[in-house]
């Protein structure tokens, strides 16, 4: 994927066309799944939704491109994925299908994101996704107001707030990721991670090469950043090999001064778990990793932290 043709094609396809058609979603997210509504928007207030939004993305086209990374989220870097890898999507797009008018009970509070839909074309549909979380404070506990005249009146009416930032761009099958958080919860990625951290830590387990495997176990579904990485690993090939090279392991504790011990049995050596800190449990996952390294010109030690 080049560094800016991606988001500059999505510019350009909706200033050249002559027409397109757009509706405004409003989701809220729960443990139940999504629901939508589809409220009836005016072309002058549908205009100016589409040219804020335009004019943030016009901003990041020359921004470079890399493959989302769930560890980690660089700064002036556009991250992109496929839509298969969100578990969650097509729940998102069904309830888009099946959206209500809009509710005049609906709260704000309750609301998790708004989406727009803009067709160009039947086989040209474009998503400008946004997180709603500007107002959802004074909804709750505060108060909204304007002057009249020389007075300030509370206003009765609960406020949606729609702004001039997109969080996601979503053409065909890319997700084009301007905010990783909002990608995570517009999506629900922490089910998606539980699931993937669960199935990295079953195929290391079977290695039997970690003792207190239990307690590790429990402890990295209890770290949020360790799940992000078990879940990244998960989608990788042969990252148990690790485990089977215990030399190494042993080698790598050495050179770079790692708090871990190593313990023997008539069935061979193991990495100590003891649970005692974060940093232990982070030192182990780098390993199991392969993310520390030595640099082949100065020699100097390292550890990936994309890893």
């Amino acid at each position: 994927m080049s560094s800016s043709n991606e988001l500059k094609t999505i510019v350009e396809k909706i200033s050249a066309a002559d027409s397109y058609t757009t509706k405004l979603f409003f989701t809220t997210a729960s443990k139940s799944g999504y629901t939508s509504y589809s409220p009836g928007i005016k072309p002058i207030v549908k205009d100016k939704i589409i040219d804020m939004a335009m004019e943030h993305i016009k901003s990041l086209v020359d921004f470079p491109m890399e493959e989302y990374n769930p560890v980690i989220s660089k700064s002036d870097i556009i991250a992109y994925c496929n839509i298969k890898d969100i578990k969650r999507y097509n729940e998102v797009i069904e309830s888009f299908d099946d959206a209500d008018t809009v509710d005049s009970d609906i709260k704000p509070d309750e609301l998790t994101f708004y989406a727009i839909r803009i067709e160009i074309e039947e086989s040209e549909t474009i998503y400008f996704y946004r997180r709603l979380n500007k107002f959802k404070r004074l909804n709750q506990s505060g108060l909204f107001g304007a002057f009249k005249g020389s007075e300030f009146v509370e206003l009765d009416e609960k406020i949606f707030g729609i702004d001039s930032l997109v969080d996601l761009v979503i053409y065909k099958d890319e997700v084009f990721i301007l905010n990783h958080i909002a990608l995570e919860r517009i999506f629900k990625m922490t089910d998606q991670y539980n699931d993937m951290a669960a199935s990295a830590l079953g195929k290391l387990k079977t290695k039997k090469r970690i003792k207190n495997f239990e307690l590790f176990e429990s402890d990295c579904m209890d770290n949020w950043a360790a799940k992000r990485t078990l879940a990244k690993m998960s989608q990788e090939e042969n990252y148990d090999l690790v485990l089977e090279n215990i030399e190494a392991i042993k080698a790598t504790i050495d050179i770079f001064g790692l708090d871990i011990s190593i313990s023997s049995d008539k069935n061979g050596e193991y990495i100590n778990y003891e649970g005692n800190s974060k940093q232990e449990l982070s030192d182990i996952l780098r390993i199991v990793r392969d993310s520390y390294y030595k640099s082949t010109i100065m020699h100097r030690l390292g550890k990936d932290e994309s890893r």
